[in-house]
This record gives C-alpha cells, structure tokens and sequence, in this order.
C-alpha cells in the first residue's frame, strides 16, 4: 500500500516561476496547489487541508495573512516557509516562518520534506521494538 502524498500550497504571484517550483516538488510525490494571491490561497484553504504553506517572500507584506488564511480552514499549526534568494529576514512580521533559498536545490527539498515530517527519498523509518523487558525499581 503506497503512502498518499501530502499537500503543499504555493503561494506565489509570478506563474512562471510557480509552476517552475510546482514541477521540482512534484517530483518528490507530494501534491502541489498553487495560488497567485490570497484570495485564491482562502479559496483552495476551504477545500483542501495543506500540510505546509511555501510562499514567495512578497507576502510577507500582507497584514494577518496567517489568519486570513486560518478563517478558511487552515490549521493554525501549518507551517509557513518563504522562498527566498536571501538569507536574510524578509521583512517585519509576527508571523514565524521558515526560509528555503530559491532556486529549490536538493537540500531545499530535503529540508521542506522534513518540515513536513515526509520519509525523505532512501530514508528507513525507525523501527520500534521493545528490547527486553526491564525490572520495575518499585
């Protein structure tokens, strides 16, 4: 039985580069849903439980846009990560956030797939197993 993927929701407004992005995250059997503004973001947020918010560092802009997008139905424990071609903070926000360098590099990748507590390609989850059991100090 395969794993069904998890979601990702792209928020950025150059289409071009969105679907450039979409494309490489595809590539790692996770779904992707793509927005080029908020509104849109709210209108897929209703209809789909994203595991992860990757958006473009110009949204940052936006007031409250964590809770914009809460009133729609995202969970208030997604994570939100910025594609950035810096290293740097973004702009001042209240809103906690990852940052991924863009291109989207391999390491990227394994980085976002780790936020998302997704197996990363040729990782074995731990396998746990009682070892003997043990006396009781009591």
């Amino acid at each position: 039985m395969s794993q069904s993927p998890r979601t990702i929701l792209l928020l950025d407004a150059d289409s071009a580069r969105a679907i450039d992005t979409a494309q490489i995250l595809l590539q790692h059997s996770v779904s992707v849903l793509m927005a080029n503004d908020v509104a849109t973001a709210q209108q897929l947020v209703r209809h789909h439980r994203p595991g992860v918010v990757v958006l473009d560092g110009g949204f940052l802009s936006i007031k409250d846009l964590r809770e914009k997008l809460f009133i729609h139905g995202l969970n208030v424990d997604t994570p939100f990560v910025i594609l950035s071609p810096d290293r740097e903070p973004l702009a001042e926000t209240n809103v906690p956030y990852a940052i991924i360098s863009r291109p989207l590099t391999d390491a990227g990748i394994t980085s976002l797939l780790a936020i998302q507590g997704l197996p990363v390609q040729g990782e074995i989850p731990p396998i746990v197993t009682p070892s003997q059991t043990q006396p009781s100090l009591l």
